[in-house]
Parts: structure tokens; sequence; C-alpha cells
């Protein structure tokens, strides 16, 4: 790690520069759930750091590295050895740390395609005392072989039965959506939004199938330009995208950008790259900040979106239920580790013909490592499964309708009171969620608070968010609503949210129990406004080992009744009868 740092210092000296900030993101913006692909894994390759959220500020003689509450203990083992701090970033900015260790008039490099534009203006508004400098090329990947390689699947259609949705349909829809913000244009650049609009996959983000592209949307003519390599379609997908829908190569994005002077240009200041905002002044173009067109109808899955899901969960449950069958039979766990444990349960999933892969790199934390909580075990380095613990282990799945995301705790040997107490106040938590009915224009922050009370009674809280949205064979962090303390988006119907509270003690064991769940009506309360609830979507057995039943309320056990009845209905005529009669036992 030094000497690579030694070499980029090396580097901005050549470039005249003081620094260089160095954040987990790609020049799409995209959620990789954990497995960024090496061309834009620039932190990773200094560093390590393969986490969702970083940031690595590189001065001349300090370094510090800032993230957030789910990866600062990974990040402390990962740079115990460096001498490089580790900063929460809810305590600590990168833009006080730059103004601490910095001098008047020096210059801190940037690459404008990893920094969103909003992002950009606040460290410049907080340290105007500094220049930051768009580069045109990253100095790291004068470090590395290879890094202007990247291997472009095939983009293949996303069938009809499961959209629900004409791609002719969806463009009108969105249209008028641009229309609305009195735009001309929309930028979109995020990955999943224009599979959905498109209703298109590929394998580009190896874990989430979408295509790396960009699209301009003209609401004045309703036509939409794809900057994509039109090789890569096969005759079907090309079919079902209609006249109206023109692929451009795409080293033409830059001109088209600068081509739109005059025209009134909506993006999302909060979620592009500076680059864009760059080519669109160079060109005269008018920017009206705004939302992702997209966001609303994508995240409010329609009825054939949302019957995709319930299938998709009923056959991962089903993997979900011979994995642990399997291994409550085991008799020793001698040559077991976290990742052979993690990679039995793949082996179930790939018996069905809809699996397409892993939705997000596997999460199989045993004692101590579930503590952390985006922890990610590596073959040649994880732990061996022994006794008297548990595993928390958090995977999910991507099938030809649907992605999955669940998180179980699996009890190994003899479980002290301790993880039992703790282990039933997350559940309880996670009960009240599952059970809330409330009011159409809710919020995630008020519904985040339903779910930690429960924990609060018994001592008890975790630092990460309740839950985060899922698209439909998509991206399993999807832009939607949040639950979480900042989570100001409401929930609507349709949406697709996990709900998942923990409790990590540090150095001992994690707990966290995660369930999807489908946002569905609830009716109307007795002053005639809309209510809402969830309907689960993942359908996976608590175990019962676990459960202290005394904490349990009577509303409690009667979730537990219904969510058990519901799980024999729906997964066992999926499992051979003995696996079906070991789950009746198993919850009973």
């Amino acid at each position: 790690m030094q000497e690579k740092l030694s070499l980029l210092r090396q580097k901005l000296k050549e470039l005249g520069l003081n620094g260089f900030l160095v954040p987990q993101a790609d020049p799409f913006q995209g959620d990789h759930g954990q497995h960024m692909p090496e061309i834009f894994a620039r932190l990773a390759y200094l560093t390590g750091f393969e986490g969702s959220l970083g940031m690595l500020v590189v001065l001349q003689d300090k370094v510090a590295f800032f993230t957030d509450s789910r990866y600062t203990l990974a990040a402390g083992t990962l740079f115990q050895n460096s001498n490089i701090p580790v900063l929460d970033i809810a305590e600590a900015k990168p833009e006080s740390w730059l103004g601490e260790n910095t001098k008047t008039a020096e210059k801190i490099g940037y690459d404008p395609h990893l920094h969103k534009i909003g992002a950009l203006r606040k460290l410049e508004e907080e340290l105007p005392q500094l220049e930051f400098v768009p580069l045109d090329k990253n100095p790291i990947d004068t470090l590395r072989d290879g890094s202007s390689d990247m291997k472009l699947a095939e983009i293949v259609p996303f069938p009809q039965q499961y959209a629900g949705t004409t791609t002719a349909a969806k463009l009108q829809k969105i249209t008028e959506q641009v229309k609305k913000e009195k735009a001309n244009i929309a930028i979109l650049h995020r990955q999943d939004a224009i599979a959905w609009l498109l209703n298109i996959r590929s394998e580009d983000g190896q874990m989430t199938p979408w295509a790396f592209s960009y699209a301009l949307l003209d609401a004045d003519t309703g036509t939409l330009d794809w900057f994509v390599d039109a090789a890569r379609l096969t005759a079907e997908a090309r079919a079902q995208l209609g006249n109206s829908i023109r692929t451009i190569a795409p080293d033409k994005l830059a001109a088209a950008l600068q081509g739109l002077g005059g025209k009134t240009v909506l993006l999302d200041e909060n979620d592009i790259a500076v680059w864009f905002k760059q080519q669109l002044e160079a060109g005269g173009a008018n920017i009206k900040h705004g939302r992702d067109v997209t966001f609303q109808a994508k995240a409010c899955k329609n009825e054939a979106e949302r019957n995709a899901m319930r299938a998709a969960h009923i056959r991962d449950g089903a993997a979900w239920c011979k994995f642990l069958h399997w291994l409550d039979g085991k008799k020793d766990f001698n040559d077991e580790t976290e990742v052979t444990i993690s990679d039995q349960l793949q082996k179930f999933r790939k018996e069905y013909a809809e699996f397409r892969g892993l939705s997000f790199a596997p999460i199989s934390g045993w004692a101590g490592n579930g503590a952390i909580v985006h922890y990610k075990p590596e073959a040649d380095s994880c732990a061996p499964i022994t006794q008297d613990n548990i595993l928390l282990l958090d995977s999910g799945a991507q099938y030809i309708d649907g992605t999955t995301d669940m998180t179980r705790v699996i009890p190994i040997g003899k479980i002290s009171q301790e993880i039992i107490t703790a282990y039933t106040a997350v559940l309880k938590g996670h009960i009240a969620l599952a059970n809330a009915v409330f009011p159409e224009g809710t919020t995630g922050a008020q519904l985040d608070g339903v779910t930690r009370a429960p924990l609060w009674q018994h001592g008890y809280d975790f630092g990460h968010g309740t839950g985060h949205g899922v698209g439909v064979y998509l991206s399993v962090h999807e832009d939607s609503a949040t639950i979480s303390p900042r989570g100001q988006e409401a929930l609507r119907e349709g949406m697709i949210l996990s709900n998942e509270p923990g409790y990590y003690k540090a150095g001992a064991f994690g707990i966290r129990i995660e369930n999807l769940q489908l946002v569905v009506s609830a009716g109307e309360n007795k002053a005639g406004k809309k209510m809402l609830r969830f309907e689960p979507l993942t359908l996976i057995p608590y175990d019962k080992r676990l459960i202290d039943f005394s904490m349990l309320n009577e509303n409690e056990k009667d979730y537990m009744v219904r969510y058990y009845k519901l799980l024999m209905e729906k997964v066992s005529p999926l499992l051979d009868n003995e696996t079906a009669a070991w789950l009746q036992g198993f919850i009973a």
C-alpha cells in the first residue's frame, strides 16, 4: 500500500498537485453490491478496501480514510499496519480534515467522472482557500496495468411477462414527466434506470444485470439517444426498442452534450458526475436540477413485477430451506468455513434454471466476524466454523424474474443467553416493522423509529439503516425510499424495501434479521385516508433456538404463526418430502 501511495504522490508532483481524492465510485455512480468491476476499483487497487462507501484523501505528507459505521471495523483491520487513520464520516468530514491539514492555495486534484456535482460544490464552498482541479485522466490508471480494459457483455431483452410494461409505454410516461419539469432533455446516467426503461439486461455489473451506458431523452420529440455499442444487442433486444430509440457510439456522448446549447437539461446534481456539468456548460446548455425522472415509476412495481418478485422469493426460500436442512443435519463442522458454508447455499440456488447468479458478495460472518457489518470472507483467510456461537449469513440471488436479499442467523452448538436475548430483541424490532400499518405519505425516518423502539427498550441499537429499495432482476440497492434516520422519501404502494435491524458486539458476534417486503394497500382509516402495510416476500424460517419466547408479546407471536403458515403454503410445494417434513418440525 505504501509503495503505491508513494508512486501516486510522485505522479501528483508531476501534475503540480498537493493532493488527490480517491472515492469508492465509478463513472455511473452505481452500487455494485460490494463487487465493483476491476476497471473502476481504484480505491481497492490502492488499499484493498472493497466496501460500497469510502474515500481516501491523499496529500503529499498525510493520508486519511473515510467511511461509515458499516465499514469502520473492517477498515480498521485493513489499515491497522499502515498508520492511515480510519474516520467515521458521520463524525469526521473530509472537508474538515482537508481544512486542518492543507495550506492556502494548495491544489487538490479529482476525477470529474467520479464526484457528484453537489458533493464537489460542498467541498469548494467550505474550502474556498483550496483549488480543486479536475483531471482529464485519473493518475491511478497510469500506475496499474490493464486499467483501460473492460469486457462488456451481450445485451438481452427483459421478458415482457416480468416487466409488465412495454418500452414504448415507459418512454411515453417518462417523457411526460420531463415535460412537467419544463425541460427539453433529461440525462439518464443510472444503469438500473436505463435497464428498467428499455427492458434490457446485461452482465456488465457482474452481480447487477445492467449494461454500462448513458442516454439522453428528448422530451420535444419523444425520442431517446442511447449511447451504447449497438453490436452488443441481440436481435431480440434491438427489435423491442422501436423507432423512438437510437443507438449511438459511446464516444459521441461528449459532443452530444456540448451540442445542447440553448436547451434546458434536467439532471440531479446530488447523483450525477461533475463531468456532465462540464460538458453542458461548455456547450451553453441551461441546467435545471431535478430528481431522476424514472425514480418513482421504477421504484413502484407494477403487478407483473410484483408477481415476478414473489415467484423469485418463493424459489429462493426453497433453496434456503434445503440449505438449512442440510446444515441442521451436519454432525461436525471440521471442514467448514465461512466461505464453504455460503457456497453450499449457492449450490441449492443453482438447482433452479431461473438462477442467474448472486446479487452481491455474500456476508458470511462467524462469531466476531459477524459484528463487521459488511464483512467479506475470503477463501484463503476466512474463519473456520467451530462450536458455541452464531453465523450471520447475508446473501442474495439474481433470478430472471427477481432479485433477493436476506439475512439469517444460524446457531452452532450451545448458545449463550446473551445472544438469545439480543437476537430476540432484534426479532422484536423486525416484527414491529413487518406488522406496521401506516398512512400514505409516511417517510422512512418515521418507520425507522418504529423498528428501533423495541431494541432501545432492551438496550440495543444498530448503526446502519433499517431498509433499502430493491429492483426486479436489477439493483439489490435501488434508488427508492429508505428506512433510516435520514429517510425523507415517502413510502408508496409497490415499493420493495428491506427490513433488517441488527445488533453487533465487536469481537464477539453479530445479529441481523433481514426480509424483503412489498408495500401494499391496507384500505382506508376512519378518516378516509389511504393506509399501507407490508407484504412479506422473503420466506425463510427464523431459528427458534435463538428466540426467548417469553420476551414476545401476543402480537409478535401471532406474526410468527402467520408468517410460518405462509412459508409452508408457498415454499413446501417446492421441497422434497424429507425437507418439507424437516421444515414442518423446524418451525413447530
